[in-house]
């Protein structure tokens, strides 16, 4: 205690004979005026370097002391609690961000997810159709041979048509009139080969016409498109043939455009209506019409087209003669 008291007493004196020292030389205003203003800026400086000098002495004169303690702990509260609330935001601050994260992270795993269910379900289809095919084709007529399988890239349907737009074109070997059908039965014909795509007519477009066998009776008949996917029509059926409700209808192979034996449709309906002429008689498609990925073309019987000249030249050697 008594060294403190000594240091602040020479200070003071210190301070006096700074002053008296200095103001001795100044002789203008501006000097004895900027002079004031330094000597104001030392002051301070000297106070805190003598207040540092006196807590330092005193720290050490009470370091062992009781009340050292007691003001750490209360300096250590107050830093903890001056601290804590800061702690806290930046606590809920790095929450939010981390919740931000799994949100995002969650969001593109379930991206993942659906796209990789999507190509697994493209796949199964892909494997069912491929699968139903080979199944046919092996039950199927052995002249008849693969020609591609092609992709439905578009459906076109209006009031008076169904059409197919498939992915291959006469680069593949597309040509008009090729048959194509799904692993359950027929699907329709191109009736247009492009360079790189076909446009395919659908046995359920009101155009399309298809010989047909009963395969229980035997009996012939031609199936109609009605521009509906569910529904087609046996035409021109006579009351005396023995057509059933389930009975199969195959292609007959008649007129040399759809090879024999492949399954057209299934009877749903026979109605005799009085007055009429004909059984009205309403058929389901065997193959799955609207709901296909892709087709399978398939290349005719053998010289087919030397078939159909010499057919074609047959009718008009009748119609020649019919008019003599």
């Amino acid at each position: 205690m008594r060294s403190l008291v000594l240091l602040v007493a020479a200070v003071k004196h210190l301070r006096q004979w700074t002053y008296v020292v200095v103001t001795s030389y100044l002789q203008s205003d501006d000097t004895r005026e900027l002079f004031l203003k330094r000597r104001r800026t030392f002051l301070k400086q000297l106070l805190n370097i003598s207040l540092a000098v006196a807590l330092l002495l005193f720290d050490k004169k009470i370091q062992n002391n009781p009340i050292r303690s007691h003001l750490s702990s209360i300096s250590s509260t107050f830093i903890m609690v001056t601290h804590k609330p800061m702690d806290w935001f930046n606590y809920w601050v790095n929450l939010a961000d981390s919740q931000q994260e799994l949100v995002k992270d969650n969001q593109l795993l379930n991206s993942k997810i659906l796209i990789l269910e999507g190509q697994m379900h493209q796949l199964k289809v892909m494997n069912y159709q491929n699968k139903k095919l080979n199944q046919w084709l092996e039950q199927s007529d052995p002249t008849l041979k693969l020609a591609l399988l092609a992709n439905i890239i578009s459906l076109e349907v209006n009031h008076n048509r169904q059409l197919y737009i498939i992915n291959k074109g006469q680069k593949d070997g597309v040509f008009k009139g090729q048959v194509a059908i799904d692993g359950d039965g027929v699907i329709g014909q191109v009736i247009e080969a492009g360079k790189y795509t076909s446009t395919l007519m659908l046995i359920s477009d009101i155009k399309s016409a298809i010989p047909v066998i009963n395969e229980r009776t035997g009996e012939h008949g031609i199936v109609m498109g009605q521009n509906n996917f569910d529904t087609l029509e046996l035409l021109n059926v006579p009351k005396t043939h023995l057509l059933a409700r389930g009975d199969k209808l195959l292609t007959s192979g008649l007129g040399l455009v759809y090879p024999f034996g492949i399954p057209v449709g299934v009877v749903k309906d026979v109605q005799n209506i009085p007055g009429e002429d004909f059984l009205k008689v309403t058929v389901i498609p065997t193959a799955d019409v609207n709901k296909n990925h892709m087709v399978m073309l398939l290349q005719s019987l053998k010289n087919i087209e030397a078939w159909r000249q010499q057919l074609k030249e047959r009718r008009q050697i009748l119609e020649t003669e019919s008019k003599e």
